[in-house]
């Protein structure tokens, strides 16, 4: 087992307003959905505990319980993009002739195994992420293309130097597989 990088993400030490705004947004945003997902368990408890329900009402909870799960799953996903690039630690290592890229720290723990001889491309990659007031522009990120087409974005908070670095190690073992 080689380890090819450990990223961490960190809080930027100096934020500006804008930086703020987005980061208000995305709590805010977290805090909507679990709200709503608390306002549908509401309905859905009361629901199922009247006593006498008009014909035609437990119908409800048919839709309720996948809008419920929809808004949970939202906010998850959006507290797990927050916490991934405040607090997250990313490893990228080989093991047996596969690229293993497992991130800790965040809601769900991702894990992704490549094999090296699929690989076809590794590049930056700069793409606006970020909330409605605010966008910006992260090209610390890599994305690898491999196997038909298919693509997988990795990097945490890396340096242009540490990002190219290891666009170049991956593709030097890749050319070493073939």
């Amino acid at each position: 087992m080689e380890i090819l990088a450990t990223n961490r993400g960190h809080k930027p030490k100096s934020q500006d307003i804008w930086d703020r705004l987005n980061d208000g947004y995305t709590l805010f945003l977290v805090f909507v959905l679990l709200g709503c997902t608390v306002m549908f368990i509401v309905l859905i408890w009361r629901c199922l505990t009247v006593p006498n329900p008009a014909p035609g009402v437990r119908w409800i909870w048919i839709i309720l319980v996948p809008v419920l799960f929809l808004f949970l799953d939202m906010g998850l996903f959006i507290l797990d993009n927050y916490l991934r690039s405040r607090r997250a630690v990313e490893t990228v290592w080989i093991h047996n002739e596969t690229l293993v890229i497992e991130c800790h720290n965040c809601i769900f723990r991702r894990r992704k195994e490549i094999p090296l001889s699929s690989i076809q491309s590794v590049e930056p990659i700069s793409e606006s992420i970020g909330g409605v007031y605010y966008r910006a522009d992260r090209p610390e990120r890599l994305r690898i293309t491999y196997s038909h087409r298919r693509h997988y974005r990795f990097g945490l908070c890396m340096t242009d130097a540490d990002r190219d670095a290891l666009a170049k190690k991956i593709m030097e073992l890749n050319s070493l597989i073939r």
